[in-house]
């Protein structure tokens, strides 16, 4: 009997490590389907009330990084992604990060962290999006690679590690 609760307290904390540790990656759009998928409509508007929609981004490889103020995975990511674009945007690289808070949270987190690609701030509307792109269970941050035809070719659980990034990259721009 005491084998079975390590056994079942082992393996509740395999899976507990694999959702929120995040690392999880997997390609295309759906966790049984490898073939890119076209993404899901959807339209975020930034901090200065301007849209941003698939349609902006055609031709573009997107990077979209949902996140949160209070997420310390999402936040140790954040100079990463904006060293990426800063590095890769003339390459055709943009970089979208849909924020899980309201506007004045995400306002005072970004004057003292600024960044150079756009933010857009959302609520429960957010959580339906993410489910759109395959993060059914709102864990974050959660980024999803979009190539310059509109398809979802990646998507990412978790912290984007410098190596993740750089592969990433590499790959597809």
């Amino acid at each position: 009997m005491k084998a079975l609760t390590y056994a079942v307290i082992a393996a509740l904390a395999l899976g507990l490590g694999f959702v929120l540790g995040g690392m999880r990656h997997n390609h295309g759009h759906g966790a049984d389907d490898s073939s890119p998928m076209p993404a899901p409509a959807f339209s975020l508007i930034d901090l200065n009330g301007e849209a941003h929609t698939p349609e902006r981004y055609r031709g573009q490889l997107l990077l979209i990084n949902f996140w949160a103020t209070w997420c310390t995975p999402c936040v140790l990511e954040m100079p990463r992604l904006d060293a990426a674009y800063q590095q890769y945007a003339e390459q055709g690289l943009a970089i979208l990060g849909p924020a899980l808070d309201d506007s004045a949270a995400v306002s005072a987190f970004l004057k003292d962290n600024p960044i150079s690609y756009p933010v857009t701030v959302g609520d429960q509307a957010l959580f339906s999006l993410m489910d759109e792109f395959g993060d059914t269970l709102g864990a974050l941050p959660f980024s999803v690679l979009i190539d310059r035809q509109g398809l979802i070719v990646e998507r990412h659980w978790g912290e984007l590690t410098q190596a993740q990034l750089d592969e990433l990259l590499e790959t597809y721009l």
